[in-house]
């Protein structure tokens, strides 16, 4: 286990994409994803590319075979992890950098959001509507300006007949000067 071991996983089991090989194209790609509660990886996906879509299918087609985690755990209980992992193309070869948190850039935040807000709409659309409110809390906190993460999370609570506290949500989004939950405030929201 650990890093070491991830990255030669990652090593053996990237295939640099002969277009990419021969169009002497390399590059960088971060790919986040949630290891679950149950150590799988869920929802990955490109949050930085390097400008080329084999290169990108590549990074993420190798991220999501890699075996199972130990899960991340919070009070001895486990939790979904987040987790970014930089995939580099070289011509000379592939490498696997770890982690650098200089390299993520200043919208490290935003990918973040983004990726707890696509799990929270998958909650959301399976009807785990409580599960999803909590997921669209972590996006949230990474974006509060995230206009999406806050309309579902007040439609989420609407879902449960948690008419006040969705209606606190919406509210938020007016604030930020949107009206996309204006018609859905003036049919629950009194006041």
């Amino acid at each position: 286990g650990g890093d070491e071991a991830l990255f030669n996983y990652l090593r053996k089991n990237t295939h640099y994409p002969s277009e990419a090989l021969h169009s002497g194209v390399s590059g960088k790609v971060f790919v986040g994803f949630i290891i679950d509660t149950s150590g799988h990886i869920l929802n990955a996906q490109v949050i930085g590319s390097c400008g080329n879509k084999s290169l990108d299918a590549e990074a993420v087609r190798v991220v999501s075979t890699i075996p199972q985690w130990n899960p991340g755990k919070q009070n001895n209980k486990p939790v979904n992890v987040l987790y970014i992992l930089p995939i580099v193309f070289e011509m000379s070869g592939r490498t696997i950098k770890s982690i650098d948190s200089k390299i993520i850039d200043q919208n490290k935040n935003k990918y973040l959001g983004a990726c707890y807000y696509n799990e929270g709409v998958k909650q959301f659309h399976a009807g785990n509507y409580v599960s999803a409110i909590k997921i669209f809390d972590i996006a949230i906190n990474y974006n509060p300006s995230d206009i999406d993460a806050l309309y579902n999370k007040g439609v989420s609570y609407f879902n449960l007949k948690q008419f006040s506290e969705g209606c606190v949500i919406l509210k938020k989004i007016q604030e930020l000067k949107n009206n996309s939950a204006d018609e859905l405030i003036k049919k629950y929201c009194s006041n």
